[in-house]
């Protein structure tokens, strides 16, 4: 999955999944990319961006105040995952970092050890670890990375079942038991032609 974020203020929309009516969140200066709901079902977390400011997390609640960050400009992940405990988002920064924030603001920590092209898939059930995937070449390594310390193990090795002409696999994302996970895959196929009896 490729998401092309848009280019000026755009409002969260609340769509009732039963009869109902669509509800608008007050309208703010933030251009959002990503919104997730947070286990009390009153708040939000985002992904959204000032006008002339990078991409960082918020929480918005549904109270009609504004929304608040808790995290720097620079992230980067199309998915920030949520803690099973819903009081932390992992997420990349920077291209070689990955960072957990508090979604109630404050604390924050860089998670150790992190690779190049690694990004977060999910959370380990008890709250205390990550999974991340490499990017790089299939098949896809996740491993799970014990957040103090940085010590990993690898969890799952990941490939479709026709890798032909997959460009890109991701996003991941990982249960917290490690028993499911879905992805998205780019596949890029072309066809050529041979053409005989120009002039």
């Amino acid at each position: 999955m490729v998401c092309f974020p848009p280019q000026q203020p755009n409002p969260l929309v609340l769509v009732p999944t039963r009869a109902g009516t669509p509800r608008t969140l007050p309208k703010d200066q933030l251009t959002h990319t990503f919104a997730g709901w947070l286990p009390d079902g009153k708040r939000l977390f985002l992904l959204a961006s000032e006008p002339g400011h990078g991409i960082r997390l918020y929480v918005q609640g549904l109270d009609g105040q504004p929304a608040q960050p808790i995290s720097p400009e620079g992230i980067n992940d199309m998915i920030p995952r949520l803690s099973p405990d819903g009081k932390w988002v992992a997420a990349n920064v920077d291209l070689d970092k990955v960072f957990v924030f508090a979604v109630d603001g404050g604390s924050s920590a860089e998670v150790p050890k992190i690779q190049g092209r690694e990004t977060v898939a999910g959370w380990s059930q008890d709250g205390r670890s990550i999974y991340v995937a490499d990017l790089g070449a299939l098949p896809i390594q996740v491993y799970v990375v014990e957040i103090s310390t940085g010590k990993r193990a690898l969890r799952m090795t990941l490939s479709p079942p026709d890798p032909t002409a997959v460009n890109f696999l991701g996003p991941i994302i990982v249960t917290p038991d490690a028993k499911s996970y879905v992805y998205g895959l780019d596949r890029r196929l072309s066809n050529l032609y041979v053409v005989t009896g120009l002039k």
